[in-house]
């Protein structure tokens, strides 16, 4: 049979077990042609009798030559920067690209062809997933009765799973989508039989219904994953980010404390560090509910904490599925501005953080993931067209209202925990007096209809709130190239655009 070419870019551990593999198997239907490998060391050596051929530069030169038909990255502790740019590299040949799966498989010996996957933009992210202890996530929730808000949502869903994982006593699947609901019941009673659940069709706004719902269930954990989170829909429906971010997020406290739970973690977003957007200032205003509730509770109530999001790689609404449909729909891809950089997270990522929150928290606490560097916008679009290997226009459309070039995770003021790569950011929260008055004035507007009066009420809230509506807040959406001079530093000492 006719065996497919494959070039073995690294001649490391995990490239010498797959090579190993390769050899021995010749049912798997593939003829080892050699390595390709930076290190000036192993040039032109032999390993397992094939040849390293030379160093990424060549490898256009080598597909062309040797006719290959697969090159595999078998790189794991290599950065995302430079997988992306041997991503590049690779992409621009005719041959199919594929990755090898992560450290730990190769700490344990543990790397065979099955594993073997294409290139999934995680593998883009610039930094290694971080792992956060999923033992002791899974101990945190192991027969609890949970309850999470916005069930049927991406990382809802995920906690969901985790709850189930983790052996609960009951899961409470809390929400107002009710096809989502019901498809991921199904699921977790076919794949976890042994868990509880139940279904609540519920929408957080409705204070009485879901202090019912509390009562009833007695929750011992909720996690709070329910809000309206589009930036520029809530840029053109103010009053909905108020009443479901805020006030939503108030009744959800309210019936926490009702019900005696023991912990409750918010969902919030890195759009609430010097909100500059309807949806980030809602966000950080039920942030200053949480701080402010915790503090007046003490020991004597349930523990409040909250988790800081950038973009959940996968999630529904973010950047990475809608470039993969436009991809499949023959373009164009569009970028809103060639400068615009965000922090990705992966949902694993995101869904251990919140339990490890809820696990960890005394009450009152910001968690923040240390996320890396941003990645350019562009730069993840050209490659995802590059790895679907089409002809495919970026269109460059300008930033939308709300939007920001860069976001940020935290301001000077942070702390680090007992878990590495997670911190706490130290958020300055108004007075008591200063809070009440503008809540006040923020449910009278809402209740009213007064988009300008919510508007004003924020800006005199959040220093740096733009109370005229509509404009990008930076006002750049030139469709230049150029970079931004002024960096910030995070935690790791990365430099970032802002």
């Amino acid at each position: 049979m006719n065996r497919r070419r494959l070039l073995i870019v690294g001649a490391g551990a995990a490239g010498r077990m797959v090579a190993d593999e390769v050899i021995a198997k010749p049912e798997l239907g593939l003829e080892l042609v050699g390595f390709i490998d930076d290190s000036p060391a192993l040039a032109n050596r032999k390993i397992g009798g094939r040849s390293v051929l030379g160093q990424r530069g060549d490898i256009a030169a080598l597909v062309d030559a040797h006719r290959i038909d697969l090159l595999l990255l078998a790189l794991p502790s290599v950065s995302g920067d430079k997988i992306r740019q041997l991503v590049k590299i690779c992409a621009a040949t005719p041959a199919e690209v594929r990755i090898v799966p992560g450290l730990r498989e190769i700490i344990i010996g543990d790397v065979s062809w099955s594993q073997i996957r294409p290139i999934q933009p995680e593998d883009l992210l610039g930094r290694e997933a971080v792992e956060l202890e999923p033992d002791a996530a899974a101990r945190s929730l192991r027969e609890r009765r949970i309850l999470v808000t916005g069930a049927g949502g991406s990382i809802g869903s995920e906690l969901c799973r985790w709850a189930a994982r983790s052996r609960a006593d009951r899961i409470i699947l809390l929400g107002h989508a009710e096809n989502e609901l019901f498809e991921l019941e199904e699921e977790l009673n076919a794949e976890f039989p042994g868990v509880s659940t139940n279904c609540v069709i519920a929408d957080i706004r409705d204070r009485a219904r879901l202090d019912r719902v509390f009562l009833r269930h007695k929750p011992e954990f909720v996690f709070h994953a329910a809000a309206h989170k589009h930036v520029p829909m809530m840029e053109e429906n103010p009053l909905e980010a108020i009443k479901t971010n805020i006030f939503g997020t108030a009744n959800v406290v309210a019936a926490t404390k009702i019900c005696e739970a023991e912990r409750m973690v918010m969902l919030s977003t890195d759009k609430a560090v010097r909100p500059t957007n309807v949806m980030g200032a809602s966000k950080r205003v039920a942030e200053m509910l949480l701080q402010r509730a915790a503090a007046h509770w003490g020991e004597g109530g349930p523990r409040l904490s909250m988790v800081r999001f950038g973009n959940v790689l996968g999630s529904r609404g973010s950047v990475v599925p809608r470039f993969q449909r436009q991809i499949e729909r023959g373009g164009p891809v569009t970028v809103s501005d060639p400068r615009a950089r965000r922090y990705f997270m992966t949902i694993r990522e995101a869904a251990l953080l919140v339990v490890l929150a809820g696990s960890q928290a005394r009450g009152g606490e910001v968690f923040v993931l240390d996320m890396g560097q941003q990645l350019s916008i562009l730069e993840l679009a050209q490659q995802m067209i590059a790895l679907a290997g089409r002809r495919v226009a970026i269109e460059i459309t300008g930033l939308r209202p709300g939007e920001k070039l860069t976001e940020d995770l935290w301001t000077a003021e942070f702390a680090p925990t007992q878990v590495p790569k997670v911190y706490l950011a130290e958020p300055v929260t108004p007075a008591d007096p200063v809070l009440e008055s503008a809540l006040r004035g923020l449910q009278a507007a809402a209740e009213t209809g007064d988009e300008d009066a919510v508007r004003g009420l924020l800006a005199g809230l959040l220093p740096g709130f733009p109370r005229n509506p509509g404009a990008p807040v930076t006002g750049l959406s030139q469709r230049s190239g150029s970079r931004l001079s002024a960096v910030s530093r995070s935690p790791s000492g990365e430099e970032s655009a802002s």
